[in-house]
């Protein structure tokens, strides 16, 4: 069977950062895909670039055989892929219906027949949503919230879904009805790429895996093929993977760069600031260092 979606040689790089490192993996239609690995190894970063939301700095990303590198969001979305990312991304001072009808601008119909029964069959598919759909989507429980995203990209009527650590900050039995949400998408056809902390559920559902540390594969295929040391080697092999940073030395009489390991909170801390700053991370740090320098002088 063709792929739906294939990744080859994906890379990424935030300034100075590698955030990802040729990852290559494919899914078919209908196919669950569960992306692990502990924080800051490059999971949210892939979905991300497949979706458009950050350019790859190398590598290729093609739907349906058709190469998408760098298109933008709107444009990819309009293939029939959906990302639901972390941390949900609901307006809470808007109703759940509004909320739903917002998901329907990313396939450009917002305004159809079509669009506003896509609206209801997905009030349907979570009655918890159907009963709440004229209250403020912020006075929701965090697993209606989630229920309430996820169904915000199903309006897209999506082939390929991605979500990224849907169970976060849920309880067990939370996280057990989102996993059976994701079964009976696989079972519609739907495939799912998933980011994911909760790895027993994420084996259970999934057909394929793929392992990241430090922004590489270190592991990949079905979920019975993997050992228990692949994967908890990616989460305990050095607590939170860290990217290095290899910073230019100053241009005074510094004979050699500094090597920084930076976390993924790190790292993400960095890149607000940066961003904030109008440079770029090494320029950051760098500059971080020199005036330390400067100061132990």
């Amino acid at each position: 069977m063709t792929a739906l979606l294939a990744v080859d040689g994906l890379q990424v790089r935030y300034g100075g950062v590698v955030a990802v490192r040729e990852v290559s993996f494919a899914v078919r239609p209908g196919e669950v895909v569960a992306v692990l690995g502990a924080n800051g190894a490059g999971k949210t970063s892939t979905l991300r670039a497949v979706t458009g939301l950050v350019r790859p700095t190398g590598g290729t990303i093609a739907v349906d055989g058709s190469d998408v590198t760098g298109w933008p969001p709107e444009r990819i979305a309009r293939l029939g892929v959906a990302h639901v990312p972390a941390g949900r991304g609901i307006f809470g001072s808007l109703s759940v219906a509004d909320n739903l009808r917002l998901g329907l601008y990313g396939a450009g119909a917002d305004r159809s027949r079509a669009g506003a029964q896509r609206v209801d069959e997905v009030l349907a598919t979570f009655p918890i949503l159907a009963e709440k759909r004229r209250q403020p989507a912020g006075q929701l429980s965090g697993g209606q919230q989630q229920q309430l995203a996820i169904g915000r990209a199903l309006v897209q009527a999506p082939r390929l879904l991605l979500l990224d650590e849907m169970s976060m900050g849920l309880s067990p039995t939370v996280v057990a009805d989102l996993f059976a949400i994701v079964a009976g998408l696989r079972a519609q056809g739907i495939a799912v790429v998933m980011v994911e902390q909760f790895v027993g559920q994420a084996l259970k559902v999934a057909d394929s895996v793929l392992v990241l540390e430090q922004g590489r594969v270190v592991a990949a295929g079905a979920p019975d093929e993997l050992s228990g040391d692949d994967v908890a080697a990616a989460y305990l092999g050095g607590g939170e993977a860290s990217t290095p940073v290899v910073v230019p030395p100053p241009p005074a009489d510094a004979r050699e760069g500094v090597r920084v390991d930076l976390g993924g909170r790190d790292i993400r801390e960095l890149e607000r600031l940066a961003a904030a700053r109008g440079t770029t991370v090494s320029a950051l740090l760098e500059g971080s260092v020199a005036g330390l320098l400067e100061g132990a002088r």
